[in-house]
């Protein structure tokens, strides 16, 4: 907004694009309201645990731990007669949308 716009209107917000009073009464009266605390004899005890299986973190650099398992099935050489038909699969749907449309899809 320039200066022509608050001299029009005849107001200044603190931000172009906040409304100024915006709470009303009823949110004024529900923010002040705090909830309840617990009651003091209802404490969480803490639990000993023990230390024998104490989780240590993994250590994937060299000589530390062996990685995790990777699914690695998108750089498989697969089948030629599977590749045909995901190839054929992908040309039928193209073919049923033209690529003047199909363009705007991917915007």
């Amino acid at each position: 907004f320039g200066s022509s716009h608050t001299a029009r209107h005849g107001f200044t917000p603190a931000h172009p694009f906040q409304r100024v009073g915006a709470m009303g009464k009823a949110a004024k009266a529900k923010a002040g309201k705090k909830v309840a605390s617990a009651p003091l004899g209802a404490k969480k005890q803490k639990v000993q645990k023990s230390t024998l299986f104490e989780k240590t973190p993994k250590n994937f650099k060299l000589g530390g731990d062996i990685q995790p398992r990777r699914d690695l099935t998108r750089f498989v050489r697969w089948p030629q007669y599977i590749r045909l038909q995901r190839m054929k699969k992908i040309m039928l749907l193209r073919l049923k949308m033209p690529p003047a449309i199909n363009q705007f899809n991917s915007t």
